[in-house]
Protein backbone atom coordinates (compact mmCIF):
# COMPACT_ATOMS: atom_id res chain seq x y z
CA UNK A 1 0.00 0.00 0.00
CA UNK A 2 1.54 3.41 -0.56
CA UNK A 3 2.15 6.02 1.75
CA UNK A 4 3.45 9.25 2.50
CA UNK A 5 7.03 9.01 3.37
CA UNK A 6 6.96 12.54 5.39
CA UNK A 7 4.30 11.42 7.23
CA UNK A 8 5.48 9.74 10.53
CA UNK A 9 2.86 7.83 13.01
CA UNK A 10 3.20 8.32 16.60
CA UNK A 11 5.56 6.13 18.58
CA UNK A 12 3.49 3.57 19.56
CA UNK A 13 2.47 2.54 16.36
CA UNK A 14 6.24 1.54 15.69
CA UNK A 15 5.80 2.70 12.14
CA UNK A 16 2.59 1.02 11.49
CA UNK A 17 0.62 2.82 9.34
CA UNK A 18 -2.31 -0.12 9.47
CA UNK A 19 -2.63 0.10 12.91
CA UNK A 20 -2.27 3.83 13.11
CA UNK A 21 -5.66 4.13 10.53
CA UNK A 22 -6.99 1.22 12.52
CA UNK A 23 -7.19 3.27 15.89
CA UNK A 24 -8.43 6.43 14.03
CA UNK A 25 -11.04 5.13 12.60
CA UNK A 26 -12.60 2.71 15.64
CA UNK A 27 -11.23 4.36 18.51
CA UNK A 28 -11.08 7.68 17.67
CA UNK A 29 -14.16 7.59 15.38
CA UNK A 30 -12.83 9.79 12.73
CA UNK A 31 -14.44 9.23 9.12
CA UNK A 32 -12.37 7.60 5.92
CA UNK A 33 -11.85 11.24 4.53
CA UNK A 34 -10.30 12.13 7.98
CA UNK A 35 -8.12 9.51 8.45
CA UNK A 36 -7.03 9.81 5.26
CA UNK A 37 -6.05 13.42 5.11
CA UNK A 38 -3.60 12.44 8.64
CA UNK A 39 -2.25 9.88 7.34
CA UNK A 40 -1.97 12.01 3.72
CA UNK A 41 -3.02 8.70 1.70
CA UNK A 42 -6.36 8.43 -0.67
CA UNK A 43 -9.65 7.53 1.07
CA UNK A 44 -9.63 4.49 -1.01
CA UNK A 45 -6.11 3.32 0.94
CA UNK A 46 -7.93 3.83 3.78
CA UNK A 47 -10.40 1.91 3.02
CA UNK A 48 -7.94 -0.41 1.93
CA UNK A 49 -6.31 -0.65 4.85
CA UNK A 50 -9.34 -1.31 7.04
CA UNK A 51 -10.64 -4.34 5.24
CA UNK A 52 -6.73 -5.48 5.28
CA UNK A 53 -7.18 -5.13 9.25
CA UNK A 54 -10.02 -7.05 9.19
CA UNK A 55 -8.32 -9.85 6.90
CA UNK A 56 -5.63 -10.10 9.44
CA UNK A 57 -7.73 -10.30 12.89
CA UNK A 58 -6.90 -6.61 13.92
CA UNK A 59 -10.62 -5.34 13.84
CA UNK A 60 -13.08 -8.48 14.91
CA UNK A 61 -17.10 -7.02 14.37
CA UNK A 62 -19.58 -8.06 17.00
CA UNK A 63 -23.33 -7.65 16.54
CA UNK A 64 -25.05 -6.09 20.09
CA UNK A 65 -27.14 -8.84 20.98
CA UNK A 66 -30.40 -6.84 21.00
CA UNK A 67 -29.73 -6.37 17.28
CA UNK A 68 -29.31 -9.62 16.01
CA UNK A 69 -31.84 -11.25 18.15
CA UNK A 70 -34.24 -8.61 16.39
CA UNK A 71 -32.73 -9.43 12.56
CA UNK A 72 -33.10 -13.09 13.56
CA UNK A 73 -36.61 -13.02 14.86
CA UNK A 74 -37.67 -10.91 11.40
CA UNK A 75 -35.58 -13.81 9.42
CA UNK A 76 -38.06 -16.35 11.10
CA UNK A 77 -41.05 -14.33 11.10
CA UNK A 78 -41.10 -13.86 7.06
CA UNK A 79 -40.52 -17.23 6.68
CA UNK A 80 -43.07 -18.82 9.04
CA UNK A 81 -45.90 -16.69 7.01
CA UNK A 82 -44.70 -16.42 4.30
CA UNK A 83 -44.06 -12.84 4.16
CA UNK A 84 -41.24 -11.10 1.73
CA UNK A 85 -40.29 -8.84 4.76
CA UNK A 86 -41.17 -8.68 8.35
CA UNK A 87 -39.85 -5.06 10.43
CA UNK A 88 -39.80 -5.57 14.10
CA UNK A 89 -39.68 -1.81 16.07
CA UNK A 90 -38.00 -2.02 19.27
CA UNK A 91 -40.11 -2.23 22.25
CA UNK A 92 -40.65 0.54 24.73
CA UNK A 93 -42.37 -1.20 27.99
CA UNK A 94 -45.77 0.56 29.12
CA UNK A 95 -46.07 2.76 25.87
CA UNK A 96 -49.72 3.24 25.17
CA UNK A 97 -51.31 1.93 22.11
CA UNK A 98 -51.71 5.51 20.47
CA UNK A 99 -48.11 5.99 21.29
CA UNK A 100 -47.31 2.55 19.46
CA UNK A 101 -49.56 3.70 16.65
CA UNK A 102 -47.62 6.31 16.05
CA UNK A 103 -43.96 4.99 16.43
CA UNK A 104 -45.30 2.03 13.77
CA UNK A 105 -46.55 4.83 11.73
CA UNK A 106 -43.15 6.71 11.70
CA UNK A 107 -41.39 3.07 10.99
CA UNK A 108 -43.75 2.35 8.29
CA UNK A 109 -43.25 5.85 6.41
CA UNK A 110 -39.16 5.91 6.48
CA UNK A 111 -40.01 2.56 4.54
CA UNK A 112 -41.98 4.10 2.18
CA UNK A 113 -39.74 7.18 1.35
CA UNK A 114 -37.24 4.48 -0.13
CA UNK A 115 -39.93 2.21 -2.10
CA UNK A 116 -42.11 5.42 -3.53
CA UNK A 117 -41.21 7.02 -7.14
CA UNK A 118 -42.86 8.85 -9.92
CA UNK A 119 -44.72 6.18 -11.98
CA UNK A 120 -45.97 3.95 -9.41
CA UNK A 121 -49.59 3.32 -8.06
CA UNK A 122 -50.21 3.21 -3.78
CA UNK A 123 -53.35 1.79 -2.18
CA UNK A 124 -54.30 3.90 0.50
CA UNK A 125 -56.69 1.88 3.10
CA UNK A 126 -58.00 3.66 5.88
CA UNK A 127 -57.78 3.38 10.18
CA UNK A 128 -55.55 5.14 12.91
CA UNK A 129 -52.19 3.32 11.66
CA UNK A 130 -52.73 4.39 8.20
CA UNK A 131 -53.50 8.20 9.04
CA UNK A 132 -49.92 7.78 11.17
CA UNK A 133 -48.06 6.61 8.47
CA UNK A 134 -49.52 9.60 6.49
CA UNK A 135 -48.60 11.73 9.35
CA UNK A 136 -45.20 10.99 9.34
CA UNK A 137 -44.56 10.99 5.94
CA UNK A 138 -41.36 13.72 4.99
CA UNK A 139 -42.74 15.76 2.15
CA UNK A 140 -41.82 14.61 -1.78
CA UNK A 141 -42.39 16.12 -4.98
CA UNK A 142 -43.49 13.01 -6.56
CA UNK A 143 -46.35 14.44 -9.34
CA UNK A 144 -46.17 10.96 -11.34
CA UNK A 145 -46.89 9.09 -8.65
CA UNK A 146 -50.83 7.95 -8.33
CA UNK A 147 -52.15 7.36 -4.96
CA UNK A 148 -55.47 5.30 -4.65
CA UNK A 149 -58.04 5.36 -2.02
CA UNK A 150 -59.38 1.35 -1.90
CA UNK A 151 -62.27 1.80 0.06
CA UNK A 152 -65.47 3.54 -0.35
CA UNK A 153 -65.72 6.57 1.51
CA UNK A 154 -67.66 7.45 4.62
CA UNK A 155 -69.62 11.08 5.35
CA UNK A 156 -68.73 11.17 9.36
CA UNK A 157 -65.43 13.18 9.12
CA UNK A 158 -63.67 11.39 11.49
CA UNK A 159 -60.13 12.01 10.62
CA UNK A 160 -58.86 8.35 10.24
CA UNK A 161 -61.26 7.94 7.30
CA UNK A 162 -60.57 6.49 3.76
CA UNK A 163 -61.20 9.58 1.95
CA UNK A 164 -58.78 11.57 4.02
CA UNK A 165 -56.39 9.03 4.60
CA UNK A 166 -55.57 8.60 0.87
CA UNK A 167 -55.68 13.01 0.27
CA UNK A 168 -53.54 12.86 3.07
CA UNK A 169 -51.05 10.92 1.36
CA UNK A 170 -50.92 12.61 -1.97
CA UNK A 171 -50.64 16.16 -0.26
CA UNK A 172 -47.51 14.67 1.87
CA UNK A 173 -45.69 13.10 -1.43
CA UNK A 174 -47.04 16.30 -3.87
CA UNK A 175 -49.00 13.36 -5.67
CA UNK A 176 -52.00 12.55 -7.93
CA UNK A 177 -55.31 11.76 -5.79
CA UNK A 178 -57.86 9.35 -7.03
CA UNK A 179 -60.28 9.17 -4.13
CA UNK A 180 -63.51 6.87 -4.37
CA UNK A 181 -66.07 8.97 -4.88
CA UNK A 182 -68.83 6.67 -3.31
CA UNK A 183 -69.82 4.99 0.24
CA UNK A 184 -68.25 2.58 1.66
CA UNK A 185 -71.55 0.76 2.61
CA UNK A 186 -75.09 0.99 0.96
CA UNK A 187 -78.21 0.19 1.79
CA UNK A 188 -78.28 -2.92 -0.68
CA UNK A 189 -76.96 -5.33 -2.39
CA UNK A 190 -78.91 -4.39 -5.68
CA UNK A 191 -77.91 -0.57 -5.02
CA UNK A 192 -74.45 -1.78 -4.94
CA UNK A 193 -74.66 -3.79 -7.80
CA UNK A 194 -75.31 -1.16 -9.65
CA UNK A 195 -73.01 1.65 -8.27
CA UNK A 196 -70.19 -0.97 -9.28
CA UNK A 197 -71.33 -0.74 -13.04
CA UNK A 198 -71.13 3.02 -12.53
CA UNK A 199 -68.16 4.16 -15.18
CA UNK A 200 -66.79 6.46 -12.42
CA UNK A 201 -66.70 3.53 -9.56
CA UNK A 202 -65.63 0.99 -12.30
CA UNK A 203 -62.64 3.38 -13.17
CA UNK A 204 -61.92 3.21 -9.48
CA UNK A 205 -61.19 -0.29 -9.40
CA UNK A 206 -59.40 -0.08 -12.54
CA UNK A 207 -57.06 1.77 -10.59
CA UNK A 208 -56.83 0.06 -7.20
CA UNK A 209 -56.20 -3.15 -9.26
CA UNK A 210 -53.20 -1.47 -10.94
CA UNK A 211 -51.66 -0.09 -7.76
CA UNK A 212 -48.13 -1.29 -7.15
CA UNK A 213 -48.24 -1.43 -3.44
CA UNK A 214 -50.76 -1.23 -0.89
CA UNK A 215 -50.69 0.09 2.57
CA UNK A 216 -53.33 -1.07 5.07
CA UNK A 217 -53.81 -2.01 8.58
CA UNK A 218 -56.10 -4.24 10.77
CA UNK A 219 -58.50 -3.57 13.83
CA UNK A 220 -59.58 -6.43 16.59
CA UNK A 221 -63.45 -7.08 15.73
CA UNK A 222 -64.09 -6.47 19.15
CA UNK A 223 -62.83 -3.07 19.22
CA UNK A 224 -65.96 -1.01 19.82
CA UNK A 225 -64.09 2.60 20.31
CA UNK A 226 -63.71 2.35 16.34
CA UNK A 227 -67.40 1.18 15.70
CA UNK A 228 -68.13 4.69 17.48
CA UNK A 229 -66.41 7.15 15.24
CA UNK A 230 -67.29 6.03 11.83
CA UNK A 231 -70.43 5.94 10.35
CA UNK A 232 -69.00 2.97 8.00
CA UNK A 233 -69.47 0.28 11.24
CA UNK A 234 -71.64 0.30 14.36
CA UNK A 235 -72.28 -2.37 17.23
CA UNK A 236 -75.68 -3.82 15.78
CA UNK A 237 -74.00 -4.12 12.01
CA UNK A 238 -71.00 -5.74 13.91
CA UNK A 239 -73.20 -8.01 16.82
CA UNK A 240 -73.76 -11.01 14.34
CA UNK A 241 -70.28 -11.75 13.07
CA UNK A 242 -68.86 -11.48 16.60
CA UNK A 243 -71.34 -13.92 18.13
CA UNK A 244 -69.86 -16.66 15.04
CA UNK A 245 -66.53 -15.64 16.39
CA UNK A 246 -65.20 -12.53 14.14
CA UNK A 247 -61.63 -11.77 15.10
CA UNK A 248 -60.31 -8.88 12.79
CA UNK A 249 -61.64 -5.81 10.69
CA UNK A 250 -59.96 -5.32 7.37
CA UNK A 251 -60.77 -2.97 4.52
CA UNK A 252 -64.63 -2.42 6.01
CA UNK A 253 -64.77 -6.50 5.83
CA UNK A 254 -65.05 -9.20 8.86
CA UNK A 255 -62.78 -11.66 8.99
CA UNK A 256 -62.31 -15.00 11.28
CA UNK A 257 -59.27 -16.55 13.13
CA UNK A 258 -58.28 -18.37 10.06
CA UNK A 259 -58.11 -15.22 7.79
CA UNK A 260 -62.04 -16.05 6.01
CA UNK A 261 -64.26 -13.55 5.05
CA UNK A 262 -67.41 -13.94 7.51
CA UNK A 263 -71.31 -13.70 5.57
CA UNK A 264 -73.31 -11.43 7.65
CA UNK A 265 -75.31 -8.22 7.31
CA UNK A 266 -72.85 -6.40 5.25
CA UNK A 267 -72.44 -9.06 2.76
CA UNK A 268 -72.67 -7.58 -1.01
CA UNK A 269 -72.90 -3.86 0.35
CA UNK A 270 -70.10 -2.80 0.67
CA UNK A 271 -68.06 -1.10 -1.92
CA UNK A 272 -64.10 -1.28 -2.91
CA UNK A 273 -61.20 -3.79 -2.40
CA UNK A 274 -61.77 -6.93 -1.01
CA UNK A 275 -59.62 -9.70 0.77
CA UNK A 276 -60.04 -12.00 -1.99
CA UNK A 277 -58.83 -9.36 -4.15
CA UNK A 278 -55.70 -8.48 -2.23
CA UNK A 279 -53.47 -10.49 -4.36
CA UNK A 280 -53.39 -8.82 -7.47
CA UNK A 281 -51.15 -6.28 -5.58
CA UNK A 282 -47.96 -7.22 -5.58
CA UNK A 283 -46.59 -5.44 -2.31
CA UNK A 284 -49.14 -5.04 0.41
CA UNK A 285 -47.84 -3.56 3.39
CA UNK A 286 -49.33 -4.54 6.86
CA UNK A 287 -48.86 -1.73 9.96
CA UNK A 288 -50.40 -3.06 12.85
CA UNK A 289 -49.25 -4.01 16.31
CA UNK A 290 -50.07 -4.16 20.44
CA UNK A 291 -51.99 -6.46 22.84
CA UNK A 292 -55.27 -5.99 21.56
CA UNK A 293 -54.57 -6.34 17.58
CA UNK A 294 -52.30 -9.63 18.34
CA UNK A 295 -55.28 -11.76 16.98
CA UNK A 296 -56.22 -9.91 14.55
CA UNK A 297 -52.56 -9.80 12.81
CA UNK A 298 -53.21 -13.41 13.20
CA UNK A 299 -55.94 -13.83 11.14
CA UNK A 300 -54.69 -11.54 8.22
CA UNK A 301 -51.21 -13.35 7.88
CA UNK A 302 -53.43 -17.00 8.37
CA UNK A 303 -55.33 -15.64 5.14
CA UNK A 304 -51.70 -14.45 3.22
CA UNK A 305 -53.37 -11.14 2.47
CA UNK A 306 -49.43 -9.67 3.34
CA UNK A 307 -46.69 -9.51 2.05
CA UNK A 308 -45.06 -6.97 4.44
CA UNK A 309 -45.48 -6.64 8.04
CA UNK A 310 -44.39 -3.79 10.26
CA UNK A 311 -45.28 -4.46 14.41
CA UNK A 312 -43.62 -4.23 17.55
CA UNK A 313 -41.40 -6.65 19.52
CA UNK A 314 -43.83 -7.76 21.56
CA UNK A 315 -46.75 -8.69 19.05
CA UNK A 316 -43.37 -10.37 17.11
CA UNK A 317 -42.90 -12.76 19.65
CA UNK A 318 -46.55 -13.65 20.24
CA UNK A 319 -46.79 -13.84 16.39
CA UNK A 320 -43.60 -16.39 16.57
CA UNK A 321 -44.78 -18.45 19.62
CA UNK A 322 -48.60 -18.83 17.53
Amino acid sequence: MQRNLNIVPPLQFADDFLAWAVWLYYVEGRTQNEVAKRLGVSRTSIANYLAEARRRGMVSVTVAPDLLSGVERSTRLSRQHDLKEAHIIPAQPGESQEILTRRLGMATAQLLSMRLSDGLTLGVAWGRTVLAVAQALTEQQLPRLNVVQVAGSSVDGTPFSPEYCTALFANRLGARCYNFHAPGIVSSVALCEQLRHEPIVSRQFELIHRCDLLVFGVAAASDTSLYRQTDLLNPELMQPYLDQGAEALVLGRVLDARGREMPGPLTGRQLGLAPAELDVIPQRFLIAGGERKYKAIRAILAGGYATHLITDQQTAQQLEAA
